[in-house]
């Protein structure tokens, strides 16, 4: 079940995010990019007051009802907590951006305000999204949670394009993601319908408090942290280098939507695990979905490293060719993003969301403080390097390596779990296969924008030769890959799940 709930999450991000590359590949050559920048850049501010919405209330709220706790009660505390601070955060958004409008010589770009009005508006829909989402991936129901979301991505790429299109501005663009957010919130709310909802207990509301408080201070630093890099770009170099920032983020999140696939359910099983006390079992599980996510990463990581001039001639054109170098790094850094993530949904699977806490805290002001030096020419006495795009991509990715390195420390620790021969494999296998594949291109004759495809395909292939050499690909992988992606079971299991009404586990 955990592998074709898997697969159902990849397919519908696949799908999803198709269609978000076919609308951003007409957005980047019909909007161009310093209006593409002014959206990522007003996403990023609005962005940096997010964590004050949580305070890391949707991972207990995830946790609860995981656990099997009234459900009803579960929802209401929810709703209410989480109703009350994204009123907050909405609130001090709008009272920074006022601010900081009326400081200074520096109008921005026209269509700012209307980007951020919208984009406020979005934010505040979003909260049914929320709700519902976590309701289902606390319960394990995957597809209630993936076709919502579906919906809402389809409907905003439909209405990118039709923007790219016919009306390329930055308030179109804002407009389009709304009507997403709107649709995506519009459907899991009917699919949320039947299940019950009942006004906080005080032992409820002390029992989220207490599992949230610890991670209240990393909610607000992950999420700035999530954000500063474009804020970070957009105040020393302007919009127009966010959008070459932003295009290579979207391009990396394209490639990793396998590898990702795994971790909106991984959390809530890890849980379970740890509440029956099945040690052995939380080892072996956190271990394969590192495997998993590793076996799928390294080799898209490496195209991604070592083709990336003809990635990003194909896909944004060559308007945005400065978003070359900044998409070799981005490169290695999803590789790292993607084997890491396990390791922290277990620091909140076994109840420890203040270790977590502690190392986000920690990052982000030396991802900040990086990032100043390595973007800037110099600010407030701190000598800069001027790199610009391609320095936050570098700040962010050292920040990184680091906080990999603290979460596996601490998992080692806390339950013994070591390296992995398996990954120091697909890391082998994905360099070697990138500098064959890479050596190639750079001796081919012509480097048309298309060489993407073959030479990624060839990277692959020579990826999966070397895995097999390596002893890394059995035939017990490839039968589960089949049997989790069989159409027929998946049709079944989908409807199963999306016709069920809500079953409240109480204890």
């Amino acid at each position: 079940m955990l592998a074709r709930q898997s697969v159902l999450i990849f397919a519908t991000r696949i799908a999803n995010m198709l269609l978000n590359m076919v609308a951003l590949y007409l957005v980047a050559r019909h909007v161009g990019p310093a209006a593409l920048g002014v959206v990522a850049a007003t996403t990023a501010f609005i962005g940096l007051f997010g964590g004050f919405s949580d305070l890391g209330l949707t991972g207990a709220h995830g946790k609860r009802v995981s656990e099997g706790r009234d459900l009803a009660h579960c929802v209401g505390t929810y709703l209410l907590l989480k109703s009350i601070l994204t009123v907050g955060a909405v609130l001090a958004t709008v009272a920074v951006f006022v601010i900081r409008r009326n400081v200074g010589d520096d109008p921005g770009h026209p269509e700012t305000v209307a980007v951020f009005t919208l984009l406020i508006v979005a934010g505040l829909v979003s909260l049914a999204s929320d709700l519902t989402a976590w309701t289902f991936i606390g319960r394990r129901e995957v597809a209630k949670q993936v076709v919502p979301s579906f919906i809402g991505f389809t409907c905003t790429a439909v209405a990118q394009v039709l923007v790219a299109l016919f009306a390329p501005t930055a308030t179109g663009l804002a407009a389009a993601l709304l009507l997403g957010t709107a649709i995506s919130a519009g459907f899991g709310v009917w699919l949320f319908r039947g299940y019950p909802i009942a006004w906080p207990r005080r032992s409820d509301i002390a029992r989220y408090v207490t599992f949230a408080a610890p991670s209240a201070l990393a909610s607000i630093t992950s999420s700035a942290g999530g954000h500063l890099d474009k804020v970070i770009i957009e105040h020393f170099r302007g919009p127009t280098e966010v959008a070459y920032y932003y295009a290579a983020e979207r391009f990396v999140n394209f490639l990793l939507l396998g590898p990702s696939a795994l971790a909106p359910i991984l959390m809530p099983v890890l849980s379970l695990l740890h509440t029956q006390e099945r040690s052995d079992d939380l080892r072996i599980t956190t271990l394969r979905a590192e495997r998993f996510r590793s076996l799928l990463a390294a080799p898209l990581c490496a195209a991604v490293v070592v083709l990336a001039e003809p990635a990003v001639l194909l896909v944004f054109g060559s308007k945005f060719a400065p978003a070359i170098d900044v998409l070799r790094v981005a490169g290695v850094l999803a590789y790292v993003y993607a084997t890491i993530r396990p390791f922290q949904s277990l620091l909140l699977g076994i109840d420890r969301p203040d270790l977590f806490a502690k190392i986000t805290v920690v990052s982000v002001p030396i991802s900040a403080l990086l990032g100043v030096v390595f973007v800037s020419r110099g600010w407030m006495g701190l000598p800069g390097l001027g790199l610009g795009a391609v320095g936050a991509a570098w700040a962010v990715l050292l920040t990184n390596v680091g906080v990999a390195v603290a979460t596996r420390l601490l998992c080692w620790r806390l339950l013994g779990i070591g390296v992995q021969a398996s990954v120091a494999r697909h890391i082998a296998a994905g360099v070697a296969a990138g500098l064959v594949v890479g050596a190639f291109y750079q001796l081919w004759p012509t480097k048309p924008a298309l060489a993407f495809v073959p030479f990624a395909a060839l990277l692959g292939l020579l990826y999966l030769v070397l895995l097999i050499a390596l002893r890394e690909l059995s035939w017990e992988d490839v039968r589960l890959m089949l049997d989790a992606a069989s159409p027929l079971r998946m049709q079944r299991y989908l409807r199963r799940e999306l016709r069920g009404a809500a079953q409240p586990e109480a204890r």
